[in-house]
C-alpha cells in the first residue's frame, strides 16, 4: 500500500484547490487548525526560490525554508527538495565559513603595576 494511502483522510478540496489537513507539532499552534496547498511538481521550484531566494526569504538555511514552507504547503518530497535546492544555492555556498583550524592562544603578559602594559 503506498504510503499516501494511509493519509487519504486528510486530503480535501477548497475553492478549487487541493488541500491537505494539517496538524502542527508545536504546543503553540496545536490549537489552531491549518490546512496546506498541496503544491504540484510545475510550481515546486519557483516556491523554493520565493522562500529561498527573494530578498525578503534572506537565504535562509534548509531548516528555516522548510519550516516557513510547510506551514502553507505539501508536498511528499519537500524536504528532500529544501535541501537539495538550498546546498546548491551558489550565494549560500559563497557565504559558507571555511572551517580552519583553530589557532593556541598565546599567555598575556600580565601587568604588576598600574598602566604598564
Amino acid at each position: 500500500m503506498p504510503s499516501w494511502l494511509s493519509e487519504r483522510d486528510y486530503f480535501f478540496v477548497e475553492d478549487g484547490l487541493l488541500c491537505k489537513h494539517y496538524e502542527p507539532t508545536s504546543a503553540k499552534r496545536r490549537n489552531f487548525e491549518q490546512c496546506q496547498v498541496v503544491v504540484p511538481l510545475s510550481l515546486r521550484k519557483q516556491l523554493l526560490q520565493e522562500y529561498h531566494d527573494s530578498p525578503l526569504s534572506g537565504h535562509m538555511a534548509t531548516r528555516r525554508t522548510f519550516l516557513r514552507l510547510r506551514d502553507k504547503y505539501y508536498w511528499p518530497t519537500m524536504l528532500r527538495d529544501v535541501k537539495e535546492y538550498c546546498t546548491s544555492c551558489e550565494p549560500c555556498a559563497l557565504g559558507r565559513r571555511v572551517h580552519r583550524a583553530k589557532a593556541y592562544l598565546n599567555p598575556l603578559d600580565l601587568a604588576t603595576r598600574p598602566f604598564e602594559v
